[in-house]
């Protein structure tokens, strides 16, 4: 659970993880390396045509 302006929300940060996976081919150069800096290897990466 985060917190957000006083009100708790619920984190499915497995589904946003595969959602963002899945989608990287359409991430920005920025977006990708904030994500490497987060140590997701596969954000460092260039994008492959995996179904």
């Amino acid at each position: 659970m985060i917190t957000l302006d006083g009100e708790e929300h619920a984190v499915k940060l497995g589904v946003f993880l595969s959602n963002t996976k899945t989608c990287r081919a359409e991430l920005t150069t920025p977006q990708l390396q904030r994500l490497a800096g987060l140590g997701l290897e596969w954000a460092g990466q260039a994008p492959t045509d995996e179904v």
